[in-house]
């Protein structure tokens, strides 16, 4: 049993380390992503963002920039704003971009940005709060 656990071990390192273990191009349930899904993002986006509770909808701007890698994003969120945040996201699938927890509008969250035909939405959570934009456009 243990024999042929070990094999079994030494059986999925090599499928990894033939298929190059991981790497800046990703993949995402089989299929391959890289720049060119990255690209779609980016831009100069315009739309409306607004949180709930506080029942005020703005008009927004996001700019989005390639970052270092294959699937790394700069995103200015409210660029318009008298003081706009840049946080770092990664693509995690053809139409989604991952924001870990970063300093956001004052405070510590998280946030995604979906790729929804030629808009985006963008989710972002902090301090016990969720806003978001919809319908931004590549201006």
């Amino acid at each position: 049993m243990k024999k042929a656990l070990v094999a079994t071990l030494v059986a999925m390192l090599v499928v990894v380390a033939a298929c190059g273990g991981s790497s800046s191009t990703g993949s995402t349930g089989g299929s391959s992503l890289g720049s060119a899904d990255r690209d779609k993002f980016v831009g100069t986006w315009t739309g409306h963002y607004g949180c709930p509770d506080m029942g005020v909808t703005i008009e927004d701007k996001m700019i989005v920039e390639a970052g270092s890698g294959d699937l790394d994003l700069k995103i200015k969120i409210h660029a318009a704003a008298a003081n706009p945040d840049t946080v770092n996201g990664t693509l995690t699938s053809a139409t989604e971009v991952n924001i870990p927890e970063q300093s956001m509008g004052g405070g510590s969250g998280t946030a995604k940005i979906t790729l929804k035909g030629d808009t985006l939405e963008f989710q972002a959570t902090g301090l016990g709060i969720t806003c978001g934009g919809t319908d931004y456009k590549k201006a």
